[in-house]
């Protein structure tokens, strides 16, 4: 008798189970509305690739990150948010690109999740983060193929309220992006790297203002 092989959810498939679990439980009845803008500065830093074919890596240069968060508030425990965050940077690319052995590289995260602050209070809420969305990788470079994969981030932080509506925000948290093992980047006729890993990571550490109304 034949028996069908075992078979596991992919990255991708968990990935996307482990971010409707979170959306379940920030998407609870809310008791207040409250909403909050906050933009920041940081430090993105780490990633690189492991090209299969060649043995080489390539590493992401750590460098200053921009970005802001949407909030809205289902309690003080509770919010969900939108999260974008840009980095520009530089990958070394081991001499592969033609002229330069530097490949200017912008990176973009945009993400949809929430916080979870047990024991919060009105002035200081330290808290968990998630969220689940895209990475958008853009070479600056003519002729070179952006790619965009799904990505994961998890992170903790606190907020402090300095008044009703005005507040501060430091965090630091970490970005999974989702590459299938055959995946292959930076393309212009032929493809540069031929990705070995299942993914890639970068982390961020941030401070932004919060603006609440």
């Amino acid at each position: 008798m034949t028996r069908n092989p075992i078979r596991y959810p992919s990255v991708t498939q968990r990935c996307v189970c482990a971010a409707i679990a979170l959306l379940c439980l920030l998407a609870l009845p809310a008791q207040a509305q409250q909403w909050e803008l906050a933009p920041y500065i940081g430090w993105r830093f780490g990633g690189d690739f492991d090209d299969s074919e060649t043995d080489a890596e390539y590493d992401i240069d750590d460098s200053t990150s921009y970005g802001f968060i949407v909030s809205w508030t289902q309690d003080y425990q509770r919010q969900i948010e939108v999260l974008y965050s840009y980095q520009s940077t530089e990958i070394d690319s081991g001499g592969r690109f033609v002229g330069d052995p530097v490949l200017d590289l912008d990176i973009h995260y945009f993400h949809i999740g929430g916080i979870f602050a047990p024991g919060a209070s009105k002035k200081w809420r330290p808290f968990v983060s998630g969220g689940v969305g895209l990475t958008h990788l853009d070479p600056d470079r003519s002729g070179l193929d952006t790619e965009t994969n799904l990505s994961l981030s998890l992170g903790v932080g606190v907020k402090a309220f300095f008044s009703e509506h005005v507040g501060a925000r430091l965090e630091a948290r970490g970005y999974l992006t989702v590459l299938d093992s055959d995946t292959r980047l930076f393309c212009s006729g032929g493809c540069a790297v031929q990705v070995e890993a299942s993914g890639f990571q970068q982390g961020e550490v941030f401070l932004g203002l919060i603006a609440a109304f």
